[in-house]
């Protein structure tokens, strides 16, 4: 019996590792969708994915973001601003210089300006240095 009710628990245990993820996503996605409310930027459909290596976005609609690092959840702050800067992909339509262009720099300072102001995200604080991003 103890052997029974230790492999549900363990089991239970496993179930939440592999589902934390998907809840943390479905928040970060409701909280992208009020900051791109109150920038007043258009909104485009999108999907959000997590990734084991990098933050990129994938054929303008799929973003894909690293949660943690060796098992350790990235601040939210890191994650909230890794968001703004691959949906600004999305949203600019400039592809020079790997999309990062004085239009993709004016669409991601209009999120963060938005995100700052509903207190959501810290500009001053930035991403975390060890974020894997693509360079």
């Amino acid at each position: 019996m103890y052997i029974v009710i230790l492999l549900l628990v363990y089991i239970l245990y496993l179930f939440y590792l592999t589902n934390n993820g998907n809840v943390k996503l479905a928040k970060l996605s409701h909280l992208l969708n009020i900051i791109i409310n109150k920038s007043k930027i258009q909104k485009y459909s999108y999907t959000l994915s997590e990734s084991n290596v990098s933050s990129f976005v994938l054929n303008k609609k799929d973003i894909y973001v690293v949660l943690q690092r060796n098992g350790i959840m990235y601040d939210d702050n890191t994650i909230i601003g890794v968001l703004l800067h691959e949906y600004s992909h999305i949203v600019c339509s400039d592809l020079e210089n790997n999309g990062h262009t004085d239009l993709f720099n004016k669409i991601e300072s209009v999120l963060i300006t938005s995100a700052n102001d509903l207190g959501v995200y810290d500009s001053t604080l930035g991403v975390d240095d060890t974020y894997p991003c693509v360079k």
